[in-house]
């Protein structure tokens, strides 16, 4: 039931244009922005929905979205949740050029993230920030992705990362050790390998691989 000084809950169904995620913390797809006829949408994404949405949906794509409107009299707010996303019109992807097999690029790395309360205390949040930063100096944002995940089971160890594809595990990772994590799996050295990489272990009283 509405009130003129309260909230109004009701279902939403739209049809609309896929234009961008919005991002949290640098990487958390929180946001949906979707183009209508009507105008542009903020739509909020519920975790569950955030990782399969970001694999099969591109810029351009037609979403139909059910979910849940909250408007709020007081403060003259409109709050739209989704809890479905279908994708009714695919917009046609561009097909690249075959390039050279010397010049292929591998499947993109990426870094997890432990993202659960215990690992968050202990500084989960500064550690991601920390890895973007990082990438970032090293020209490499576009070469590994970030990405927040579940628990790894070494809650009281946190924060907990893993290094992909190569499945490196390390317990209690420190803000000030992020850059040294980044350059011994990515930097690639003058013989054209990621130098000291096996050697990670041996340089363990900063960084602990977990087997």
């Amino acid at each position: 039931m509405s009130s003129r000084f309260g909230k109004e809950v009701s279902a939403f169904s739209l049809e609309g244009k896929f234009l961008s995620f919005e991002l949290e913390d640098g990487y958390k797809r929180k946001y949906l922005q979707v183009g209508t006829v009507e105008g542009e949408y903020r739509i909020k994404l519920p975790k569950y929905l955030r990782s399969s949405l970001a694999l099969n949906i591109n810029p351009g794509d037609v979403l139909q979205i059910f979910g849940e409107r909250k408007f709020d009299y007081k403060k003259d707010s409109l709050k739209l949740k989704a809890e479905r996303v279908i994708v009714i019109d695919r917009q046609p992807q561009a097909i690249a050029p075959a390039m050279p097999a010397k010049q292929q690029t591998k499947a993109k790395a990426s870094i997890l993230v432990c993202q659960k309360s215990d690992c968050v205390k202990r500084g989960a949040k500064g550690v991601c920030q920390a890895l973007q930063a990082s990438l970032s100096d090293r020209g490499l944002e576009n070469e590994v992705e970030i990405k927040a995940t579940g628990c790894l089971k070494q809650c009281k160890a946190g924060p907990n990362v893993v290094v992909m594809p190569d499945k490196t595990r390390y317990t209690r990772v420190q803000t000030e050790q992020v850059a040294e994590l980044i350059d011994k799996h990515f930097v690639v050295g003058e013989g054209g390998h990621n130098e000291n990489i096996q050697q990670l272990a041996l340089v363990g009283n900063r960084i602990l691989p977990v087997n």
